[in-house]
C-alpha cells in the first residue's frame, strides 16, 4: 500500500490497528515469497552440502 494510500485510509477513519495489521500481512507475504526464491535458487548457486541447513531454513 502506498503511503498515500496509507494517509487517506486513515484520513478516512480506518484504525491504525488495522493498517498495521494489513501492513504486517504484506511483509509476511513478501518475505515468504522471498524465501521461496531463495530456496528455489540458492542449491543452484551454493551446491556445497554446508549450505544445506541454511537452504532447509527457507523451506
Amino acid at each position: 500500500m502506498p503511503a498515500t494510500a496509507v494517509i487517506h485510509a486513515e484520513a478516512t477513519g480506518t484504525s491504525p490497528q488495522a493498517l498495521c495489521a494489513h501492513y504486517a500481512a504484506r511483509l509476511r507475504t513478501a518475505f515468504r515469497a522471498h524465501l521461496d526464491t531463495c530456496a528455489r535458487l540458492c542449491p543452484q548457486a551454493f551446491p556445497s552440502p554446508a549450505w544445506h541447513h541454511e537452504i532447509d531454513a527457507c523451506r
